[in-house]
């Protein structure tokens, strides 16, 4: 049986206005090159850490609690980002979830 509201549901994605990528708007534009570089620089935050654990061979007092949900988190917004195809998302994500599983393979390496 198909839900009442499912034909609805179509009709309205059928009909919603998506802003063009790349937007016609200067600020727009700004702010999607803008959240790209600043993903990949957050992104490459985590790099210190990996080298910390990889170079000293030690993990010591770091969490696994937060580095598990860090790298759960990176996971998941890759996987939406791949699904909604946004590159940016995408980017940052693919370079966090490297980063941080790499932290959490330290931690169960050392």
């Amino acid at each position: 049986m198909v839900h009442p509201h499912h034909h609805l549901h179509i009709r309205k994605r059928i009909h919603q206005k998506h802003e063009p990528y790349p937007s016609p708007k200067p600020f727009i534009r700004y702010l999607d090159r803008w959240v790209s570089v600043l993903g990949t620089v957050t992104s490459l935050a985590v790099l210190p850490q990996v080298l910390e654990i990889w170079a000293k061979e030690s993990a010591e007092n770091i969490s696994i609690l937060t580095w598990g949900l860090f790298t759960i988190w990176s996971y998941t917004m890759l996987l939406y980002g791949v699904v909604h195809k946004a590159r940016p998302i995408i980017i940052t994500y693919i370079l966090a979830a490297i980063l941080n599983t790499m932290v959490v393979a330290g931690i169960f390496v050392f």
